[in-house]
């Protein structure tokens, strides 16, 4: 399994879809709307009028994947829109994308892959 994957499909959509189905691999009898609020998996998407992901979203999430899985198993992390990540939010995943922790999957989810 790789440590992150970008995944070219609307985020409200079939990239939705392929990063549910993924993550069903990962937590297996674990039904899709249960991904949504499953311990060892954050999501992220912007919020908020500015329609961007910040920089305290990303370090949140460093942060999240950070820790010891509730389960035992995988930590991962969803991020809707990815292409709106702003530049600092970009730079604060960097590193983490480059050096994960542990069974750690990361996935980038947009209709602009570009």
């Amino acid at each position: 399994m790789p440590h992150a994957l970008l995944v070219s499909g609307h985020p409200r959509g079939s990239g939705s879809d392929f990063a549910e189905g993924l993550l069903g691999v990962l937590y297996p009898g674990v039904s899709p709307a249960r991904l949504h609020e499953h311990a060892d998996i954050r999501w992220i998407e912007p919020e908020g009028k500015s329609r961007q992901i910040k920089i305290d979203d990303c370090r949140d999430l460093i942060q999240f994947i950070g820790l010891t899985s509730y389960e035992g198993g995988w930590k991962a992390g969803v991020i809707l829109f990815a292409d709106r990540m702003n530049d600092n939010a970009q730079n604060a995943l960097l590193k983490t994308l480059e050096e994960p922790p542990p069974r750690t999957l990361l996935v980038l989810v947009t209709d602009v892959p570009a």
